[in-house]
């Protein structure tokens, strides 16, 4: 969480339910995946 300069682990852990419920991401045992391609290259751009 550092490292990425985010807020603390209860806010990714609830901004992560929230994208989940919203169907934007899927967790695996690897960690989250983003359904839309394009989105994830987007994301990966900035």
């Amino acid at each position: 969480i550092k490292e990425h300069k985010l807020s603390g682990a209860s806010s990714v852990k609830a901004a992560l339910k929230i994208l989940e419920d919203k169907e934007l991401v899927y967790r695996t045992n690897e960690g989250y995946v983003i359904y839309d391609r394009f989105m994830d290259l987007w994301l990966k751009r900035i």
